[in-house]
């Protein structure tokens, strides 16, 4: 068996039957076990999968994680804007996208996101 593919199915598995916070830990311990692996990835993949699912604070929970361990990702700041829109959290979610754009000032979707948000608020007000 190819190890990476077996590293994606043991971090993968845990975070799809559920329980969120044995899926964090397993995926820390996984991660001690085998440092060279590429998680990042892989974790945005995860949260994506589970807001598809509906599962929107799960995903939200794995979007900060990858933050927490790529603070410098305009990506990965992006994924978690997108996470706190879909919840209904706009200001969070525009926080997120701002850093994105501090970071990767051509990030397109987090500028178009932020559209949105400014359009929502005006919609209410």
């Amino acid at each position: 068996i190819n190890e990476s593919a077996l590293i994606r199915e043991m971090v993968c598995a845990p975070f799809y039957k559920g329980d969120i916070k044995f899926a964090i830990s397993n995926y820390e311990k996984i991660k001690q076990e085998n440092p060279t692996f590429v998680y990042h990835t892989l974790l945005n993949t995860i949260g994506y999968n589970l807001l598809e699912s509906k599962r929107i604070m799960e995903a939200i929970e794995v979007f900060q994680l990858n933050v927490k361990e790529n603070p410098k990702s305009a990506d990965y700041l992006d994924s978690l804007g997108e996470g706190y829109f879909v919840a209904g959290e706009y200001e969070l979610s525009e926080q997120y996208y701002l850093k994105a754009i501090e970071l990767d000032s051509g990030s397109s979707n987090a500028k178009m996101m932020i559209e949105k948000i400014k359009n929502l608020h005006q919609e209410n007000n």
